[in-house]
């Protein structure tokens, strides 16, 4: 642990620091919903609502080697450092989580990455915060607060199912959707951000469920776990996405400022798609995941201006691992490659590749080299680069739903 981080740790769990903040994380952790600033205080949801999601088409993406991947069916179409305060954008309170910095197992709780950096008229991702916290129980409930206008703190609460099976509810601006504690789980559905949407945090939920028997290269469906379509200003914190029918997480048509961190993606084909575009407008930070038992996409990073990936873990990866495709600029930093085929490589873009290990890996790792080029991360938010030796004991601790968040 570093000492940032041990003092982070004594700070959460001193009584004046939980009287502030009130909750912690969990795997595919979030936050405290009913300690929001601004929050209204929890009400019972009871009203019922519509709402749709959108689908994708792509093909598989071609590894290294030329082989194709798995297609998937046609379908509808600032920054704060982890042991500080938030910065550029900021994270303020509205993170469906506690005001700490870390939980009481040292878990770190903060927002880093480009959803921390103001653009595009958004100044951060706070979701919820000043709207009403609400607990939802029922499909009817999550969709009706999901998709309202107003923003709010959707609390989950236990286990519920979609109907029908691949749903993807709407979720609309000003939004935050936190499991209450890590029972919280979307079973046999998704979530859906269309074009526009912005200020949205998504955490401490298991999403997953909508596989289909005979179907691994999901080419007769479009069930996806969590898919944004030119959305801006999303976190997806401390989830765990398995056994997902196409894409678990489809970052799509230049959604950007976006940040997926301290999640699990399991158990699937194809597992975090971005793209879909001819633009290079993107960028975005995938940092503390951890990918086990995958095929593809872990992630495929298309067209995107800058793609910064740090403190990763990718275990018994099957086609290939960090793909930056196309034009994309990636920074790869500090990451663990354990039994991985084709742990990294990149076509026309950049890809600076520096402090990662690798272990019983095969294939291609290529670079443009371990010097900053297109990007320095640094330049755009404060981040806490974990040693790559201390990334799977950390990964195994702390990723996914956490017990405190949400409560």
């Amino acid at each position: 642990m570093t000492q940032s981080r041990v003092a982070s740790f004594l700070l959460a769990v001193s009584p004046l620091a939980f009287a502030f903040a009130c909750g912690t994380s969990g795997l595919d952790g979030s936050g405290n919903a009913a300690s929001l600033a601004g929050a209204s205080g929890i009400t019972s949801a009871t009203t019922g609502g519509e709402a749709s999601g959108g689908g994708s088409a792509t093909g598989g993406d071609p590894g290294p080697d030329g082989a194709g991947g798995g297609g998937s069916a046609a379908g509808s179409g600032g920054s704060g450092g982890r042991e500080s305060s938030a910065g550029s954008g900021g994270t303020g309170g509205g993170t469906g989580g506690a005001d700490g910095t870390v939980d009481s197992e040292g878990c770190p709780l903060t927002l880093e990455g480009f959803a921390s950096v103001s653009g595009d008229g958004q100044d951060g991702t706070h979701g919820g915060r000043g709207g009403a916290t609400v607990t939802v129980t029922t499909q009817a409930d999550l969709e009706h607060y999901a998709g309202a206008p107003e923003p709010y703190v959707i609390r989950v609460q236990g286990k519920i199912t979609i109907s029908p099976k691949g749903k993807e509810i709407s979720v609309a601006s000003n939004k935050t959707i936190v499991g209450a504690g890590a029972t919280a789980e979307i079973s046999q559905g998704g979530f859906f951000l269309g074009g526009g949407v912005h200020n949205v945090i998504l955490r401490n939920l298991t999403i997953g469920d909508t596989f289909v028997e005979g179907d691994w290269e999901g080419k007769t469906q479009d069930f996806d776990g969590i898919q944004m379509d030119t959305a801006h200003h999303v976190w997806i914190d401390h989830c765990h996405l398995h056994h997902i029918g196409d894409g678990m997480i489809d970052s799509r048509k230049d959604t950007s400022y976006l940040t997926v961190s301290w999640s699990i993606l399991s158990d699937h084909n194809k597992a975090f798609g971005i793209g879909w575009t001819e633009n290079l407008t993107a960028q975005m930070t995938i940092h503390h995941n951890w990918f086990r038992d995958l095929n593809q996409r872990n992630p495929s990073t298309d067209n995107v201006l800058r793609a910064h990936l740090y403190n990763n873990w990718l275990q018994r990866i099957g086609s290939y691992g960090n793909y930056a495709r196309n034009r994309t600029n990636m920074v790869l930093e500090n990451s663990v490659f354990d039994t991985v085929k084709s742990p990294h490589y990149y076509d026309e873009g950049t890809l600076v590749a520096a402090g990662n290990i690798y272990r019983s890996t095969t294939g291609t790792k290529e670079s443009t080299g371990i010097t900053y080029s297109f990007f320095d991360p640094s330049e755009f938010y404060e981040y806490s680069l974990d040693p790559a030796d201390e990334v799977e004991a950390l990964l195994t601790r702390c990723a996914g739903p956490r017990s405190e968040l949400g409560l």
